[in-house]
């Protein structure tokens, strides 16, 4: 699931901000209030947060991530020599799981950019 390439410029617009607006005069005393950060850092945050949980990003990057955090669990709540091994077990099984979700995204994007050249190549 590729994200589109102009979400990353309220980040830079922000740290743009953050880094420029401390030197200037005029904005000097106003950037010092916390509010004021945390209006700017909510305009410009708010609207790709949306966009991500309409978009339907958050809930693939969960999806895709809850393997991943099974198996920590399962490694940091296992004890004992045979709790640890049968832990471990557990774990790898799951992150080859998470493994196999990895490859079938990446299978997916190449199949989904390949019908895009297809359909180029048509004129559609």
């Amino acid at each position: 699931m590729a994200v589109a390439w102009w979400s990353i410029l309220p980040f830079a617009l922000l740290l743009a901000c953050i880094a420029v607006l401390p030197l200037i005069p005029a904005t000097e005393k106003i950037w010092d209030r916390n509010l004021v950060k945390l209006v700017v850092a909510l305009v410009l945050g708010v609207p790709i947060a949306v966009w991500f949980v309409i978009g339907g990003y958050v809930v693939w990057s969960l999806t895709h991530l809850v393997s991943i955090l099974a198996s920590m669990v399962l490694l940091f709540m296992t004890e004992g020599v045979w709790w640890k091994q049968l832990g471990v077990l557990a774990a790898l099984l799951v992150l080859g799981k998470a493994g196999m979700n990895v490859r079938a995204g990446r299978a997916e994007a190449k199949m989904a950019a390949a019908s895009g050249d297809r359909a180029s190549e048509r004129g559609e």
